[in-house]
Formats: structure tokens, sequence, C-alpha cells
């Protein structure tokens, strides 16, 4: 194939399955026939199985079309040869031939005007017309085009010296009916021989392309014969002129074509074997993915559980420890990196739960009223602490006539933001961060959130940019530190994502960085606000409370002496018991008022 030819494949409706290769100005998806080519449907029309045709398309390229429909399953296999390629040598040819005729032509009107001036200039004028003559020879031999003159009644035929380099033969050579079809493939002798004979009798003209043999060099040649009847008084045909046109160059290019054709037949039927094959493999592949999919979200389900069980432990005995008066300096400092690391222990598992949610499908949306304003004042404030620990200026721009109240998931809108400006702070080492947000109106309901957090830190590379969004993708920079899961940003951009909106970035080495978020968002009223309580420690009950009793049942110590021992502080009646069925008979003796139940035990759950 050349750069201009293509291959299509149409199934039984005509409907387009591949086309190779894909030309960026022609845009036709796959399973429309809408745009098929009215060449190639009249070509359907009159041939549905097999055929040629020639057609422009829309880039102004000429292709010679060769098509087939497979008998078995009624594809249609579609090859098209771009003709500036393929005929290029012989469109060379035709305007050769083309100037030599019109050189002749003109030579032929200066011909005729030196006679109109001068009679007596008779030398000249039969050396003009040798030229000409030898012009019209060169034309023809350059267009391989021979003529020959047929006398009928006397059964013989001359022909021109450019015909007998065409036919190979010798200018002695007998020119008579037998020794015309002695050059013709001898499987072509008689259908040549009845063609003649009848065309003479239906007084017709001759036009017949057929292979020869020349004697000279016993090499095979295509050629083209064309002819004219000359009639005597008596209406007779008396002789046969013409051409014959040596077309070996067209014809070997239309068998290359031809052969193609039949090799994709081939290609094609082999690779329907392959695609059904390949479909079984995919089948046993699905079933094979479903099953690790359940196997996974399993596994997560129960590392939850037992990474959360004792993380939960460590983290509650640490602040009780750390609320206690008599704890000196040094072991509230220790509390405080263990508290520290148990919190950022249990982000990581937070983010891989959260990735693995998303990719199961399973990760829900809450949709709450908001204020936007409150909101990003919050995290500007407790991020500007951040900041300031590593002497970064940090600002937050709200531009004016924002739009204050939307409905949206706060949590998940707070949990992008701190995880973008946490990158922002952590990879700027020095300058600062800036968040900006503004609102736009898009119907009389919605309006397009824009976020912008721009850092004056190194900037990310441009090849690192595409991989920056993947899950577990870590960028390293100097100076800055590395931690956590490198889920951050794959959290965000699926969250993001998830709530109908769109997460970018865009970095120069050495300016900086701005990641871009844009998110529809329903406008919504003040009277849907919801007004969290702000939590105080418990120091105690309330007095004259009764005496409230509770049952801890839990397989795992630590989590009951947790639990046991928050309660009992403020003055709780507990009870514990290590799986259900101690509970229900703990339940029948002692009557609590409310029972702390663990989903996964021994004996009974």
């Amino acid at each position: 194939m050349g750069s201009d030819d293509f291959i299509a494949l149409y199934d039984t409706d005509l409907r387009l399955i591949t086309h190779y290769p894909s030309p960026s100005n022609i845009q036709v998806p796959t399973g429309d026939n809408s745009q098929l080519s009215q060449p190639l449907t009249a070509a359907l029309k009159t041939n549905p199985n097999v055929g040629i045709y020639v057609a422009t398309s829309i880039d102004a390229i000429s292709h010679t079309h060769s098509y087939r429909r497979n008998p078995k399953y009624g594809f249609i296999i579609n090859v098209g040869v771009a003709n500036k390629s393929a005929l290029a040598e012989w469109r060379k040819q035709v305007w050769i031939i083309a100037a030599l005729v019109s050189l002749f032509v003109i030579s032929l009107l200066l011909f005729s005007r030196l006679i109109k001036q001068s009679w007596l200039s008779q030398e000249h004028d039969m050396e003009l017309l040798k030229i000409n003559q030898q012009a019209l020879y060169d034309a023809q031999r350059l267009a391989k085009l021979g003529n020959y003159h047929y006398d009928i009644s006397h059964d013989l035929w001359t022909s021109s010296s450019i015909l007998d380099d065409i036919l190979g033969i010798p200018r002695d050579y007998l020119r008579d009916t037998t020794h015309w079809l002695a050059l013709v493939v001898p499987e072509s002798h008689q259908n040549m021989a009845d063609y003649l004979k009848f065309i003479i009798e239906q007084h017709l003209a001759f036009d017949c392309e057929y292979r020869i043999i020349r004697p000279n060099d016993n090499q095979q040649r295509w050629v083209h014969g064309k002819g004219r009847l000359q009639f005597d008084a008596q209406g007779k045909p008396s002789h046969l002129v013409g051409t014959i046109q040596d077309i070996t160059a067209r014809k070997l290019i239309e068998l290359e074509l031809y052969n193609i054709n039949n090799e994709l037949e081939i290609r094609v039927q082999q690779r329907t074997g392959e695609l059904e094959i390949a479909n079984q493999s995919l089948t046993i592949a699905k079933e094979a993915a479903e099953a690790a999919n359940i196997a996974k979200s399993t596994f997560i389900a129960t590392m939850s559980h037992e990474l959360r069980t004792p993380l939960n432990a460590i983290l509650g005995f640490s602040e009780l420890m750390s609320q206690d008066s008599s704890s000196t300096p040094a072991q509230k400092e220790t509390l405080a990196i263990i508290n520290r690391s148990g919190e950022h222990l249990l982000s990581m598992i937070n983010d891989v739960l959260d990735i693995s949610k998303i990719e199961a499908g399973h990760f829900e949306l809450t949709t709450e009223t908001c204020d936007l304003v409150k909101l990003l004042d919050d995290i500007g404030t407790m991020v500007g602490v951040r900041a300031s620990t590593k002497k970064l200026s940090f600002r937050v721009e709200i531009a004016d006539g924002i739009t204050r109240y939307v409905s949206v998931d706060s949590g998940k809108l707070r949990q992008i933001l701190i995880n973008l400006l946490g990158n922002a702070i952590k990879f700027t080492q020095q300058g600062g961060v800036i968040l900006r947000a503004g609102t736009r109106p898009l119907t009389e309901a919605m309006v397009m959130l824009g976020i912008e957090i721009v850092d004056s830190g190194m900037g990310i590379p441009a090849d690192q940019q595409a991989e920056l969004f993947k899950p577990f993708v870590q960028l390293t920079q100097k100076n800055s530190e590395v931690k956590g899961t490198g889920l951050g940003l794959a959290i965000s951009k699926s969250l993001v994502e998830l709530m109908g909106g769109q997460l970018s970035v865009s970095s120069n080495m050495g300016v900086g960085s701005v990641f871009t978020i844009k998110l529809p968002l329903a406008i919504a009223s003040a009277n849907g606000l919801v007004v969290q309580e702000i939590g105080l420690p418990v120091k105690c009950l309330a007095p004259n409370q009764p005496a409230w009793r509770l049952l801890i049942v839990d397989d795992n110590a630590d989590n009951r002496l947790l639990l046991n021992t928050l309660l009992k502080t403020v003055g709780f009646d507990v009870r514990e018991a290590e799986d259900g069925q101690q509970a229900i008979i703990a339940f029948k003796q002692w009557q609590p008022h409310l029972i702390w139940m663990d989903m996964r035990m021994p004996v009974m759950d």
C-alpha cells in the first residue's frame, strides 16, 4: 500500500467496520452507513459480489477501487489504490502524448499556413512534413501505440514499425489471420477468431483486450486492440483499420489488486477464526476477573477490619493517656507522636479503601446544602497554619459575587481541596500558595464552580504530568518530603469526575503549577443549611442520671478494654462478653440498656 491507499471493511448492511489507515479529514464513525460513497453504492447495484470502479474522495484524491463480497459471511472488502501513484507512469505518458499531439497539431497549422504563403516552397514543406511524421511516430512510441490496416478480402494486414515492436515480430513476418492468431495465447485462439468474424458480420467496431506471446522473446503481453470497419461501394466490409496498445503495466496493477483482494479475503477468514477463539478466551478471562474482584473486595473488607481494629486501640489509648493530668510533658509529646503517626496510618488506609471503592464503583456521594464561603475560609485557616510553619505565604481569593449556598458533597470537596493544597505546600520551598475560587452561571438553577490552586514550586516536568493522576504515582522533587500512598491525586481526580467535574494541571519548570477544578453545582438556599455542633470533651454524666447499664461484646480484648475505660471514666456501669452467645446470657441476667456489638466474632456473631 502507498501513503494514499486504503482498505475498508463493511458488514452486510454496508456499515463501516474498520478503515485503514484512518485519514484525519474523514470522520466516519464505525457502525455508520450514512456517508457511504455513491460510486460504491452504484457499483454494488450493478455487481453485488465483485467489481472495480473509480471515484474521487473528499480530499481530491482519485482512487481505483476493487471490492469483493465474502461469500461465507457477507463482509465487503473494499481496496482503494490512488490513481496518482498507481498510474503515475501512464499519466506521464499521456501528458507526453498530449504534448506531442499538441506539437503535431501546431505543426500542422504552421504547415497549412506555409502552404498558403508559398506553393513554391515544396522542399521546405516536405521537410516539415517529415518532422511532423517523426513527432507523431515519437508520440506513438511513447504511448506504446501502433497502427494496422487489415484487408479483409485478401486476408492480409500491414502494421507500423511500432506495432511490430509491440508484437515482437520481424518485418518479414507473414501477416494474415492465421499468423495474427498465432500471436494470441493458445487458450484464446478460438475466442479471438470468433470475435473477429462476429464484428465483421455485424458491422461492429473492434474493441478487445487480449494476451499475446511475442515470438522474439516469448514474453506474454497484454494489448488493447481497437479498430473500425471501412466499406466498399456495395456496403460490404473491405478493410479494418485501427490501433493496438501495450497495456501490460495497467494489467499488472489490476492483477496486483486482484491478488490483494484475495489475500484480504483469506486474512479476514483467518481473523474471524482468531476472533472466535479470542472471544472464548475473553469469556474465561472475564469469569476469572469477576472471581478475582470478589476475592479483592473480600480481602479489602477483611483488611479494613484487621487494620483498623488495632489502630483504633492505639489512637484511643494514646488520647486517653494524653488527657491524664498526671502525664509529664515528655510523655504527652511521645503520645502526640503516637497519635500523629496513627492518624497518618489511618489516612493511608482510608486512601487505599477509597481508591478500591472508586475502582469497584461502590463510592457514594452525599449531597447537602453547603456554605461555600465558610468552607473555603475554614480550609484556608487550617492550611494557613501548615504554610506558616514552612515560612510560606498563603491567601484565599474569593471572587466577588460568588454563589454562596450550593448543593454538594462538602466532605468530598473538603477532602479534594485539602489534598491539593497539602501537595502544593509540600512541593513549594519558597514563595507561597494561592487558593482562588469563583462561580459563573450555567442555567437558572446551576453554576460552574471554578477553583485554582497556584503554587510557586519547582514545577512538574511535561513528561510526568500525564502520569500524575495515576494511582501510586509519587512525584519526587529536590528538597521535598515524599510521604503518603501516592493515591491522593488519583482519588481527587476520581472524586471530581464522580461529581461531574474536571481536574487538570498546568505547570512550568522553575515557575510553579496550577491545579484547576471545574465543577457544576446546583444552587441552594440558606434554609437547607445544616449547622454542625462543635463537640466538647466529655467529663462525666449529668447529675441525677439513672445507672445506665452498657454491655460490650467483642472477641478483641483490646477493643473491650478501650471501650470499658472510656465508658467507666464518665460514669457508666459496664460489663463485657467475648461473643454473641455470652452476650445472650449476659442480657438475660443483667438486662443492659445498650449493647456495643462487634459484627464479626467466633461462636456467634
